[in-house]
C-alpha cells in the first residue's frame, strides 16, 4: 500500500477513536430531534409492549417504511452495548467517520491522483453544510449521525467499483447504488441519479451519438440498480397507502403546520438555493468552468461537462417530479404525498462544490510553485481545524462556521462546541421516569420523554412527523388534537390532558395544579391529579 495512503488511514481512525471515546459516557439528551423518533422506533421492535397509546408508535405498523436498514443496523449494533442505544449510535458514528474519511479520499485520489488534493478536500467534505430543506452535509458527533449520514459514507462505494470495461464490475457497483438506497431512500436517489447520469453520459461522450445511451450494458445497469432497490419498494408498497379516506384539507393543514411553505408547496423549493449564500458557495462551481476553458486541459473540460450535467440533473429532476405528483394526484383523486420529500434530493448539489475545489487545485497543482507550498497550506488548514472552536474565532467568518468546526471532535480541538441539549438535570429526570413510573405510563412531554424516559408521549409535534407518510389518517387526528388543547387557557389545557389519559407531565414550568413528583434544575416531574 502507498505509503500515504496509511498517514490517511492512521488519520482517519484517530478522528474516529476521538469521537467514539468522547461519547462513551454521553445520554439521550446529547442527541437531535430525529434520533429521538428513531431510537424509540428500535425499542419498540424489540420489546413491542412499549408505547401503547403512544402518538406513534401505538401500532408499529406506523413505521415498518421507515428506513429499515438503517434500523436494524442499529439493532444490530446494539447487541454488542447491552441494549443501549446512544453507545450502539457511537458504534455506528465510529464505523461511519472511518468510511467516511477514506471511501471519499479514495474516490478523490483515483479521480485526481494527488494525495494533498485528495486529503485535502475529503477532511473539508466533514464539516457540516446547511442547504436548503432543513438538510446538511457532513459527518460530525452523536446528533448527526441519521441514516442520511450512513449513506454520505457509503455513497462513494458504487463510483470506486465503476469500471466500463469490466461488465462484471459495472453490474455489481449499479447493484450496490441500488441496495445501498435503502439506508436513505431520498438521498439515496440522489446517488442513484449521479450514479445513472454518469454512465449515461460517458456512454454518450465515449460514441458521440444519443443512441449509445441505450446501449446493452446501460440498460442492464439499471435492472441490476432496481434489483438493489427492491427491499425499500416491497417495504413502502406494503405500508403506505394513498387513498384519501380523510380530510384533505385538514391533512394539508396539518402539513402547513410542520413546515413552511417551500416544503409543503415543494414547487416553490427551487427558489431556496438562489440567495447569496448559496450563490458564494456555487461561485467555485462558476471559477472551475472558467478555469477549465482558460487554463485548463481537455480532461479539466471534461470535467466541467460532467460535473455541470450532472448538477443540472439533480436540480431539474427532483423540481419536475413535484409537477408530475401534482398532475397524478389530479387525475386520479389520490394522495400522493412524495414530493415534499423528493425535492430534497437536490441535497447533493453540494457536492459539485467540494468536487470544483478538487478539480481547481488539481489546475493549480501543475504549477511548481503551487506544488511546493500546498502541504504547508494544508497544514495551516488542519491548525484551523484544531484551533477553530476557541472561544476566540467564534467572529472569525468561515472559521467559526460549523463546516470548520464539525470536523474535528472535541477531544482533537483547542476548545469545544456542544451537541444536543446536554442536560446532565434533564437526563436525571429521565433515569427517575424509567425507574420510577409504570411502563405503560403516558406522558405530555417532549419528544425525548419517548427515547430517553421510553414511555408513552402524546400531543407532541415532533413524532407527529413519523405519521405524515405511515398513517396519514391518526396525523390528521393529531393535528385536531393538537390544535385544540394548544387553544385552551391554562386551566382547561389541563383538564384536556387528563381527559386525554395523560399520567404525568414532564416540563420545565411550574404545573401547581398537578403534583410534583420530581425536580432536577428546571426540568419536572408531575402526576397529572385527577
Amino acid at each position: 500500500m502507498n505509503r500515504k495512503h496509511s498517514i490517511v488511514i492512521l488519520l482517519n481512525i484517530c478522528i474516529a477513536f476521538g469521537y467514539y471515546l468522547g461519547n462513551l459516557s454521553v445520554n439521550e439528551t446529547h442527541l437531535s430531534s430525529d434520533l429521538h423518533n428513531i431510537i424509540p422506533i428500535c425499542l419498540k421492535i424489540d420489546d413491542p409492549t412499549l408505547f401503547q397509546q403512544d402518538t406513534f408508535l401505538n401500532d408499529i405498523n406506523n413505521v415498518k417504511y421507515y428506513t429499515p436498514f438503517y434500523i436494524e443496523t442499529l439493532r444490530f449494533l446494539a447487541k454488542f452495548t447491552d441494549g443501549n442505544y446512544v453507545q450502539a449510535l457511537n458504534l455506528l458514528t465510529f464505523i461511519c467517520h472511518i468510511l467516511f474519511g477514506l471511501l471519499w479520499y479514495f474516490l478523490l485520489f483515483r479521480i485526481t491522483k494527488n494525495f494533498w488534493v485528495a486529503l485535502f478536500v475529503s477532511l473539508l467534505m466533514r464539516g457540516i453544510v446547511w442547504i436548503p430543506g432543513f438538510e446538511y452535509w457532513g459527518i460530525s458527533d452523536l446528533w448527526s449521525m441519521l441514516p442520511r449520514v450512513v449513506y454520505y459514507a457509503v455513497l462513494p462505494l458504487p463510483f470506486l467499483l465503476l469500471n466500463f470495461k469490466n461488465n462484471t464490475k459495472l453490474y455489481l457497483a449499479a447493484f450496490l447504488a441500488g441496495l445501498l438506497f435503502n439506508f436513505h431512500p431520498i438521498t439515496g436517489l440522489s446517488g442513484i441519479l449521479l450514479f445513472i447520469g454518469f454512465i449515461f453520459w460517458y456512454s454518450y461522450l465515449e460514441e458521440k451519438r444519443w443512441k449509445a445511451l441505450f446501449r446493452k450494458q446501460n440498460i442492464l445497469s439499471l435492472v441490476f440498480i432496481f434489483i438493489g432497490m427492491v427491499p425499500f419498494f416491497l417495504s413502502y408498497v406494503t405500508n403506505i397507502s394513498v387513498k384519501t379516506d380523510y380530510d384533505l384539507t385538514l391533512y394539508k393543514e396539518a402539513l402547513a403546520l410542520k413546515y413552511p411553505s417551500f416544503i409543503t408547496e415543494p414547487t416553490t423549493f427551487w427558489k431556496e438555493w438562489f440567495t447569496f449564500k448559496y450563490g458564494a458557495y456555487f461561485s467555485i462551481v462558476f471559477a472551475f468552468v472558467v478555469l477549465a476553458y482558460l487554463k485548463g486541459t481537455h480532461k479539466d473540460r471534461l470535467r466541467s461537462n460532467y460535473l455541470i450535467g450532472l448538477a443540472a440533473l439533480l436540480f431539474i429532476l427532483p423540481n419536475l417530479a413535484t409537477f408530475i405528483e401534482l398532475a397524478v394526484n389530479s387525475m386520479f383523486d389520490l394522495n400522493i404525498r412524495m414530493s415534499f420529500q423528493l425535492v430534497r434530493m437536490q441535497k447533493l448539489l453540494i457536492l459539485a462544490i467540494y468536487f470544483a475545489i478538487a478539480f481547481i487545485l488539481d489546475i493549480l497543482y501543475r504549477n511548481e510553485n503551487f506544488k511546493k507550498v500546498f502541504p504547508y497550506i494544508f497544514g495551516g488548514f488542519l491548525l484551523i481545524l484544531i484551533f477553530g472552536k476557541h472561544s476566540e474565532f467564534d467572529k472569525f467568518p468561515f472559521v467559526s462556521n460549523d463546516i470548520i468546526r464539525r470536523v474535528l471532535p472535541n477531544s482533537l480541538s483547542v476548545g469545544s462546541i456542544e451537541n444536543g441539549q446536554e442536560s446532565e438535570d434533564l437526563n436525571e429526570v429521565l433515569i427517575y421516569i424509567r425507574e420510577n413510573t409504570p411502563k405503560d405510563a403516558v406522558f405530555f412531554a417532549p419528544d425525548i420523554g419517548r427515547s430517553g424516559g421510553e414511555r408513552s408521549v402524546v400531543l407532541d409535534s415532533k413524532g407527529a412527523n413519523m405519521l405524515i407518510e405511515g398513517n396519514p389518517k391518526r396525523f390528521v387526528q393529531w393535528y385536531h388534537d393538537y390544535q385544540t388543547f394548544n387553544t385552551l387557557p391554562r386551566l382547561e389545557s389541563n383538564q384536556y390532558l387528563r381527559d386525554y389519559g395523560v399520567d404525568y407531565v414532564l416540563i420545565y414550568i411550574d404545573l401547581p395544579e398537578f403534583e410534583l413528583l420530581f425536580q432536577k434544575g428546571i426540568w419536572r416531574v408531575y402526576k397529572v391529579t385527577k
